[in-house]
């Protein structure tokens, strides 16, 4: 049911915006309309904070309602300190850890990178071997089509 006003909602300002694009005495009508409903809610929000501050304070009321909203604003502090807590805390942790990294890093000796699976062949085959090798490739590269 939310949904359908929401929609029914959405669809009204799209055809209002598309009819305030067409007509200029629309808009102008729509503007006029818009500034006396918030001329009138000033109003009525000015007239009632100056009744709240003639009038009596009021006694505070322990309705359960208030009660209930109070606990979980509580609840949701506590929750959100305790995460603020957490994440201070996991920052920290990463901040010490990538300094130990660097710490690490800069300390050990750069290793070389390993040798491959080809050159360690190459170099365990005889010199013979090699020769005849290279000289495929090259045969192979001249019979090449260009």
């Amino acid at each position: 049911m939310k949904d359908n006003y929401k929609f029914r909602n959405e669809t009204y300002r799209q055809r209002i915006k598309v009819k305030r694009s067409l007509s200029k005495k629309f808009d102008e009508e729509c503007r006029r309309k818009k500034a006396s409903s918030q001329a009138k809610w000033r109003r009525n929000k000015k007239e009632e904070r100056q009744q709240s501050t003639i009038s009596v304070p009021n006694v505070s009321t322990s309705r359960a309602s208030d009660l209930r909203k109070k606990e979980g604003q509580r609840r949701r502090r506590l929750r959100l300190s305790s995460l603020r807590a957490d994440n201070i805390k996991l920052r920290e942790t990463v901040r010490i850890l990538t300094k130990e990294i660097k710490q690490l890093r800069s300390s050990r000796t750069p290793t070389p990178p390993p040798d491959s699976p080809s050159k360690i062949f190459f170099d365990n085959v005889s010199p013979n071997a090699k020769q005849r090798t290279v000289l495929r490739l090259k045969d192979k590269i001249e019979n090449l089509p260009r």
